[in-house]
């Protein structure tokens, strides 16, 4: 559950969504070993999926900042 308060907050900043993308995988992949329960898997897809987000705006931000210099 903090993957997706940290994915939500990312966008505020570009740290905080980087930091639910990874917590994100993490529980998907602990989900996924069986180390943690299913009920988790819902929010973690969300926190992951918005931290990819996150980059590709991040990116996109840059190659205008880029191509604009």
């Amino acid at each position: 559950m903090l993957s997706l308060v940290f994915a939500t907050v990312g966008f505020c900043g570009f740290v905080p969504g980087i930091v639910g993308l990874v917590l994100g995988q993490k529980e998907l992949n602990a989900i996924e070993a069986g180390k943690a329960p299913g009920a988790g898997r819902d929010p973690a897809l969300i926190a992951r999926n918005l931290g990819w987000f996150h980059v590709v705006m991040f990116f996109l931000l840059l190659l205008g900042l880029y191509t604009h210099l």
